[in-house]
């Protein structure tokens, strides 16, 4: 299986780490989720975002709202 998405990052986030971690998580999502092994994963970043909630690598997951 493969998998595109596309992401809107916010400044405080290193872009190659970040895709690794969306990879990461996408993968075991399918794998542990619903059994499914993904072969690629491709993650492209369409815009970057300033963010006002002071989230970030080091603060562990961000908020989506």
């Amino acid at each position: 299986m493969k998998v595109a998405l596309e992401l809107v990052a916010g400044y405080a986030w290193p872009l190659p780490a970040l895709a690794d971690r969306v990879r990461e998580r996408v993968r075991a999502a399918a794998r542990d989720g619903v059994g499914l092994a993904v072969e690629h994963i491709d993650v492209r970043v369409v815009d970057l975002m300033e963010s006002d909630t002071g989230d970030g690598p080091d603060t562990g997951e961000r908020s989506t709202s």
